[in-house]
């Protein structure tokens, strides 16, 4: 099975946080993808945080096990069509959320995030979460 792995779920494992743990079986899949929106964050959260090289070269190692998902024409439509449809329902999604949520539906593969009512309302995203079980 193929999955999107969320920012938050990929820094969870990278941390070795133990909410790592509860995602285990669905983030330990053959195929990682990783939407180029999750991946800017966490560069960016190294560069916020004034990683040194040694820890910035770690996340970078770890990073290589995800596909990462580039940006193109059909999710460029379907991120407005994910943003439109918020906006009409009255659940905004944030920009960066929408990218994310846009890959995996791109792909047509569930979305793994620990933050699933960010993703409230956006219809025809799959979405696992320990949250929601």
């Amino acid at each position: 099975m193929a999955v999107v792995v969320d920012t938050d779920v990929t820094s969870y494992f990278f941390k070795r946080d133990s909410r790592s743990e509860l995602y285990r079986p669905y983030v330990h899949q053959e195929f990682l993808f990783l939407s180029f929106m999750s991946f800017a964050e966490l560069m960016y959260w190294a560069e916020s945080a004034n990683w040194g090289p040694k820890r910035r070269n770690e996340l970078s190692e770890y990073l290589r096990r995800f596909s990462i998902v580039h940006s193109n024409q059909k999710i460029c439509e379907i991120w407005s069509s994910v943003v439109a449809e918020g906006r009409q329902n009255g659940r905004i999604i944030a920009g960066s959320d929408a990218w994310v949520a846009s890959a995996a539906m791109f792909l047509r593969i569930p979305l793994v995030t620990h933050n699933a009512s960010d993703f409230e309302g956006v219809s025809g995203l799959d979405i696992i979460s320990v949250s929601k079980l």
